[in-house]
């Protein structure tokens, strides 16, 4: 994809990145991927899967917050920023599967979930040539078909 982005720097083992949003204000971001239990999605035990995480900086808790809606007037710039930390992770580890989905406050409609799938529709012909892109339903994983409504998403780097 030929977006803009933000220039990220990379922990040493490839699982943490950090950039800064410059819009409204300067905000700074975390990419985090987090090894997950495979079982915890559905999906067999030899599969290799990272949660893929991204939020605001949260000094009072020290940590990423994804719950903040920043709003900050880029939010394309971040997204494609956070989608090419997958470049660097997959150099590091190739056969990971990633898993993320839109976090939101318990009860409220999965927005995030929504803006995610809506700029994996929009760039799904340039997605599709480096990723193999899976949905959850409410019945179980399958490929992804643009148009349609997901729970949650899997991708994996294309051999």
């Amino acid at each position: 994809m030929k977006l803009e982005k933000y220039t990220t720097e990379a922990s040493i083992n490839k699982l943490t990145y950090i950039f800064e949003s410059i819009g409204q204000k300067t905000i700074v971001k975390v990419v985090e991927y987090s090894k997950l239990n495979p079982a915890f999605i559905g999906l067999p035990s030899e599969i290799k899967v990272y949660n893929l995480g991204f939020g605001d900086w949260d000094d009072a808790i020290k940590d990423f917050n994804d719950q903040i809606t920043s709003n900050n007037g880029d939010t394309d710039k971040v997204l494609a920023t956070v989608a090419n930390t997958t470049n660097e992770f997959w150099e590091e580890y190739p056969d990971a599967f990633l898993y993320f989905k839109g976090s939101q406050p318990l009860g409220e409609k999965p927005l995030r979930t929504r803006l995610y799938q809506m700029r994996m529709n929009r760039y799904f012909t340039e997605i599709n040539k480096v990723a193999d892109i899976f949905g959850l339903t409410d019945t179980g994983w399958e490929i992804f078909v643009v148009d349609k409504n997901y729970i949650a998403f899997l991708i994996s780097q294309k051999d």
